[in-house]
């Protein structure tokens, strides 16, 4: 990624490419700045920018060797460390570098959250290790591959653990030559002071609403969602915003999936909803808990425009449009066996139970009751 594929950070990469040109490079640098805004395509960027080898327009050139291996996360000079948590043959930041090179090539905009979601965490605390500095040492004081700089991008910095961070302390202030390190932190009153009082911090502003909007109807065309609005919503944050529009998208599958569930069941077609169940079994687990507790809110504001407490129903203009003509079919002799099937459904689904036969059962047990 080149640094004019960036969004916004004008000031920030003005000065990062001075630094380079006037060869005033620090040997390490901290981006601060709120979660979401790009500052770890940022990093990247500027580190390819700095391995080119025929830089170009105050940019890396994108086509030699260097930039294609640091595109693909490959670079043999360049290291990575971030938060993991320790399984069964993943000790290491090397033992989850594919999942890494997959995350950000899938979400530029990686935050802490998703990472967690992507290395399947769980409830496990995820920190930098000791160990992990002890490799970096190792990695930073041989020779260059490539006969250029050496470069170490810690994302998460805050993460780093007392051992962790000591060991570091010596590689900051005593550097090999031609070595450059660059933290970015989401939360720097987090990095422990010895850390952070050695290394210049650089601050990334909230991106401006207009660039956000330009790049998300570039990034989604077949969204209906109103970027503009979007990015003032996102407040200055890259993530946020893809995550509503996500969050859109599915809301629009869900009531898709949720009427052609309840028409296949009213209509008792039997063999459909086994179709339906398949489709079903095709999505991930959080989708499917995603649509399941979907069902159960349009179950609730159905019943309730069936009780004619119009001012207590919220619901959208999609899903008042369809309900409209749905919720007489929601009534208090069905309404409480219709949800209690909907959390079983979610309970086993949770349980990674088999999900073809957790919602061939839902759909099934809708056919039953939704005629009562």
């Amino acid at each position: 990624m080149r640094l004019k594929d960036i969004v916004g950070h004008h000031s920030t990469k003005d000065r990062l490419i001075q630094m380079v040109e006037d060869d005033r490079l620090s040997h390490a640098i901290l981006l601060t700045g709120a979660s979401g805004i790009g500052k770890l395509s940022l990093a990247i960027a500027f580190l390819q920018f700095v391995h080119c080898k025929s830089p170009i327009n105050h940019d890396s050139c994108g086509t030699c060797s260097s930039c294609k291996k640091i595109s693909k996360l490959i670079h043999p000079d360049m290291h990575f460390v971030f938060p993991i948590v320790k399984n069964k043959g993943l000790e290491k930041c090397d033992h989850y570098l594919p999942i890494w090179r997959e995350s950000l090539n899938k979400n530029p905009y990686l935050n802490f959250n998703s990472w967690l979601d992507e290395i399947d965490a769980g409830n496990k605390q995820a920190i930098i290790y000791g160990n992990e500095s002890e490799e970096v040492v190792k990695k930073i004081n041989l020779k260059s591959y490539e006969g250029g700089y050496k470069s170490l991008l810690i994302w998460l910095p805050e993460k780093l653990n007392a051992t962790s961070a000591n060991k570091l302390l010596k590689l900051i202030e005593e550097p090999p030559s031609k070595t450059i390190m660059v933290f970015v932190s989401q939360e720097e009153n987090k990095i422990l002071p010895t850390i952070k009082s050695r290394i210049q911090e650089i601050r990334c502003q909230p991106l401006a609403p207009d660039e956000m909007a330009h790049y998300l109807e570039q990034t989604y065309p077949d969204s209906d969602s109103n970027m503009t609005e979007v990015a003032r919503l996102a407040q200055g944050s890259m993530y946020q915003a893809i995550k509503i529009i996500k969050k859109h998208s599915q809301k629009e599958q869900n009531l898709l999936s949720f009427q052609t569930l309840m028409r296949l069941s009213y209509s008792r077609k039997v063999v459909d909803i086994i179709g339906w169940a398949e489709e079903m079994a095709q999505k991930s687990r959080e989708n499917q808990k995603d649509f399941i507790l979907y069902a159960q809110g349009m179950v609730r504001e159905n019943f309730v425009m069936n009780m004619k407490q119009p001012e207590l129903v919220y619901l959208d203009h999609s899903q008042k449009e369809w309900s409209n003509k749905f919720y007489p079919f929601i009534n208090d002799r069905n309404v409480e066996t219709l949800y209690h099937e909907l959390d079983l459904a979610f309970r086993d689904v949770s349980m990674n139970g088999n999900s073809k036969i957790i919602f061939l059962h839902l759909g099934l047990m809708i056919t039953k009751y939704i005629r009562v």
